[in-house]
């Protein structure tokens, strides 16, 4: 049986494709810098694009739960009004994966019920449809077989048009014949000859859909350099801006190696302490400042913003450490307080 004759069962031959282009902007950061997520008007984060049915500001009656969508594992929040819902139910959102721009549905998994004052700042909520029927459910963990074959045709398609592109998942939608190519690429790519021949050999719409080189690690899921689940496939519901100045702020090693991830972009959870470390820095002197206090100048060697102790060295060589509540800053200058012993 070819491969074309394998997939009729599937869905009737449709010869019209789309393409859809889905990128993350970077900026005129540096190449270890990561951009931000897409955010609403007050930096919250904005339902994923895949989401279009959404309630800008739902009843506080309504129950809000955190969701995941299944094919991109991009997480977001939903409000459903039937019966509550537990962690690990599949429901049904509306996407715009669908024939033209009418909404679809697809699977997406409820992650927790959320408390209501999450909603605040303009923050979107998705509209659940209903749980997912169990026929729903059959159908959907058979398209794991036919997204798996259906993968490795686009991988050997793509090679031999010789395209510069790199294939990242391929996912049916589960209400209609159509197949969603999710893929990275350095610049534009040509795939008109590769969606004709996807679709005759598939026999089912074509959408290609490029991605960010952030959101590649969330689809593909993984493991970080601490062991750990990405965050951004677990915790996650929006790309934070990460840059080198976070980094440095926290003293860490300008090494490529040790503080970018998978997708060569700083790591995430860099940005987690960030905040903490700025208002440290109030408190603290930082290294390299020098400081004059019994007629003797010290040296800021090393800071730990953590346990707060400042390493200082005096000019005759004697070192010792000093909590920061010894230090003070007065018109723009360090100084020990009065009475602080060395």
């Amino acid at each position: 049986m070819s491969t074309r004759d394998e997939y009729a069962d599937y869905a009737e031959y449709a010869d019209d494709a789309e393409y859809i282009e889905d990128t993350l902007e970077d900026g005129d950061l540096s190449r270890l810098e990561a951009g931000p997520g897409p955010v609403g008007e007050e930096g919250e984060a904005e339902s994923p694009a895949a989401v279009v049915d959404v309630m800008d500001s739902p009843d506080a009656a309504i129950p809000i739960y955190r969701l995941r969508l299944k094919f991109s594992c991009e997480s977001f929040l939903g409000a459903y009004t039937g019966d509550p819902l537990a962690p690990g139910d599949m429901v049904l959102v509306s996407t715009r994966f669908g024939r033209s721009k009418e909404q679809v549905l697809d699977l997406a998994q409820v992650l927790g019920r959320q408390n209501p004052q999450c909603c605040r700042g303009g923050r979107k909520i998705a509209r659940i449809e209903r749980p997912a029927t169990s026929e729903e459910l059959r159908r959907a963990e058979s398209h794991r077989d036919w997204e798996r074959r259906a993968f490795d045709i686009c991988k050997e398609r793509i090679s031999a048009y010789g395209l510069e592109m790199k294939l990242v998942s391929v996912h049916y939608i589960l209400s209609e014949p159509k197949i969603v190519v999710s893929f990275t690429a350095e610049k534009m790519v040509d795939f008109r000859e590769l969606i004709r021949d996807l679709s005759a050999t598939l026999r089912a719409r074509i959408e290609m859909v490029q991605i960010g080189v952030r959101d590649e690690p969330r689809i593909t899921g993984g493991f970080g350099i601490c062991g750990r689940p990405y965050c951004c496939r677990t915790i996650l519901d929006r790309l934070q801006s990460v840059n080198v100045k976070t980094a440095k702020l926290q003293n860490l090693s300008i090494n490529s190696m040790k503080i970018s991830g998978p997708c060569d972009k700083l790591l995430c959870c860099i940005a987690y302490e960030d905040q903490f470390y700025a208002e440290q820095q109030h408190s603290i002197p930082p290294r390299g400042c020098r400081i004059g206090h019994n007629g003797v100048t010290w040296k800021v060697k090393e800071v730990n913003a953590i346990t707060g102790k400042v390493q200082m060295e005096a000019e005759d060589g004697r070192e010792v450490s000093v909590l920061k509540d010894a230090f003070e800053k007065s018109d723009g200058h360090w100084t020990l307080k009065k009475g602080t012993a060395l």
